[in-house]
């Protein structure tokens, strides 16, 4: 089953591109000088704009944006309308099936993976011996 790649996935490429451009330059700032990421974070407007101070205001205008979604919409949203329902000739039940199949085993990993990263896992203490 062949994936076309539309306007909005080329969007959200870009936003990934870009998000993990991001992280990449702060993981690199916090590998190289911890003390200059901390001095970059805590730095008053007022002394002068920084790459933290953008960076939070990109974020706040995409939280603010999501508050007023405009056009186009999503793919979700949009295929409940039967206007924008365009029918495929000739798939493959079996392939489709197969398809999700594939799709749900690589969403079980991505979810496996997340977990494991967001675990808090805090190690047992054992009352000392008196």
């Amino acid at each position: 089953m062949k994936i076309r790649k539309t306007e909005m996935m080329n969007i959200y490429l870009v936003k990934l591109a870009v998000r993990i451009t991001v992280f990449l330059a702060v993981l690199s700032i916090y590998i190289y000088d911890k003390n200059m990421l901390m001095e970059l974070l805590l730095q008053p407007v007022y002394m002068g704009i920084n790459f933290m101070h953008l960076l939070w205001t990109g974020f706040m205008i995409m939280m603010i944006g999501h508050l007023w979604p405009k056009e186009p919409f999503t793919m979700a949203c949009l295929k409940r309308k039967e206007e924008k329902y365009v029918p495929v000739e000739g798939y493959s039940r079996l392939e489709l099936l197969e398809y999700i199949q594939q799709q749900n085993i690589a969403a079980w990993k991505v979810m496996l993976i997340w977990l494991t990263g967001n675990c808090n896992v805090q190690p047992v203490l054992t009352k000392p011996a008196r």
